[in-house]
């Protein structure tokens, strides 16, 4: 057995960055809750709300740092940081968690209107008069960005579907080696 079969008994930090990694997947006995679970997206979603209530004053800095053009690319760079450090990393860290590879396709929806929002703020808050300009001070954008956290939360907290998902993992396991004669193969294999 390795750690990728007992990710608990790690440190957080290791543990966190391994369930954040695209060699773990859930299937060690079927028996993890996902109470530890929370530990591991508490960081993501931190951020996620961070960046919602200060990405007024990131545009400011922008604006008085750099030409329009460069605040254009500082704020759209920040973005695309964002995009590729924290939240695909936990959405595919979700989805390895229940075992699946994709959302519903509502939650999919919300998903990507929630980070077109996000970037649609960052890019209309540059804007001076006009169209974007109202749109960046909307109440409804600043809505539509704070909804990132949803899919996940409701992903994860989907206890059905992660039940037979445990369930079938023990099966699959196999860890007790139910109906198995040979008591070699009672034992977890080694990878």
């Amino acid at each position: 057995m390795s750690n990728l079969d007992f990710p608990e008994n790690l440190p957080f930090g290791q543990n966190y960055k391994l369930h954040h990694s695209r060699n773990y997947y859930f299937n060690y006995k079927g028996k993890e809750t996902l109470t530890p679970f929370w530990r591991y997206m508490l960081v993501p979603f931190i951020l996620s709300i961070v960046l919602n209530l200060v990405k007024g004053d990131l545009v400011t800095f922008a604006s008085q740092m750099f030409s329009p053009l460069g605040a254009l690319v500082y704020l759209n760079l920040l973005y695309l940081v964002f995009l590729v450090a924290f939240v695909l990393p936990s959405t595919a860290a979700v989805a390895r968690r229940l075992n699946t590879t994709s959302f519903s396709s509502l939650l999919a929806v919300v998903y990507l209107i929630s980070l077109l929002g996000i970037w649609v703020y960052f890019n209309a808050s540059l804007a001076e008069e006009g169209f974007l300009a109202n749109l960046a001070q909307s109440s409804y954008l600043s809505l539509v960005c704070a909804l990132y956290p949803i899919p996940l939360i409701l992903c994860a907290a989907d206890k059905k579907k992660a039940n037979s998902i445990r369930s079938q993992a023990e099966q699959d396991f196999n860890w007790q080696g139910k109906g198995n004669t040979d008591t070699n193969d009672t034992k977890p294999k080694r990878r």
